[in-house]
């Protein structure tokens, strides 16, 4: 295996204290650290940039314009990992990248993959008790297996390969959320290949309150209402449709997921229907200006 140089790429905002710990874990990569270097940008100006000793393949910039998308535009402008075949690695702030991250995602680049996305291990307050929370966690996000075959992956852990990502073109900083989503379906349309990789993994908290995950549903319905241009498109059915319970989403979770108890699968399926009837209800909100987006 030949080593490509990296540019890991983390956007932060007002996260110092889980970003130390993503800093700490990007130190014990097995990936050897003269051929990657970690850019972190702060989405907020305003916060002062802790005095962190840092090695020298680290540093941290700033976006002042709103948005994580603008600001890991902000780390692409700046990436040593400029030829084609050198490779961008994204992940968050909160999250913590497994040891063998790096290998095993130049592993898959190498083997013939433009896009990577690896696996996104939830973890826990307390594996033996789970909050309501954790269980819609646990039952529907960051399925990054599924994702890959439907073309998508989050940001959360996606490593593409830098001539694809230009071919590609950059984030769409005019979206507040989901520009993930947007990116991976131009990426798909292009034709540019991705495979999923359990050994690329990252570890991600799992939000364990049903306050976090009604703001992360308002913030990602709230992005899905705008397109490209940063226009709205009106969503006057989403609030109707909202009201199906997920019944077939249900069924499917008990016959599928052995990793699920039923209790489980009914309480996330459970939060998962008033989700989305807040969802609906945000998107015809922001789609008629009745209310504002929120940033990612």
């Amino acid at each position: 295996m030949s080593n490509k140089f990296i540019t890991v790429i983390i956007p932060t905002y007002r996260d110092w204290d889980r970003l130390k710990l993503c800093f700490d874990a990007l130190q014990k990569q097995s990936y050897p650290a003269d051929s990657f270097e970690v850019i972190a940008v702060n989405n907020d100006p305003e916060d002062p940039i802790p005095e962190w000793d840092l090695p020298e393949n680290f540093k941290i910039l700033i976006e002042p314009k709103v948005g994580s998308y603008a600001a890991r535009n902000k780390g692409v402008e700046n990436a040593l990992a400029t030829d084609s075949d050198s490779i961008l690695a994204f992940t968050d702030s909160d999250c913590i990248p497994s040891e063998t991250w790096l290998e095993a995602s130049v592993e898959e680049i190498e083997a013939g993959a433009d896009r990577v996305a690896g696996r996104v291990e939830l973890f826990y307050l307390d594996d033996q008790k789970l909050t309501a929370a954790e269980k819609y966690e646990k039952a529907f996000m960051f399925d990054q297996k599924k994702s890959a075959k439907r073309g998508l992956t989050a940001t959360a852990n996606l490593i593409v390969r830098r001539g694809a990502f230009d071919y590609v073109g950059e984030f769409n900083s005019a979206m507040v959320s989901g520009g993930d989503t947007e990116w991976s379906r131009r990426a798909t349309k292009k034709g540019v290949n991705i495979v999923y990789s359990e050994g690329a993994m990252v570890k991600h908290p799992a939000r364990s309150s049903l306050q976090a995950i009604f703001k992360k549903a308002k913030r990602v319905a709230g992005g899905s209402v705008f397109m490209k241009d940063g226009r709205r498109r009106l969503k006057v059915f989403s609030l109707f449709r909202s009201l199906i319970p997920p019944v077939i989403k249900y069924i499917r979770l008990l016959f599928s997921r052995k990793d699920l108890s039923v209790n489980e699968a009914s309480v996330a399926c459970l939060v998962l229907y008033f989700l989305n009837i807040y969802k609906g209800y945000t998107k015809f909100g922001v789609s008629t200006g009745l209310m504002k987006p929120e940033r990612e």
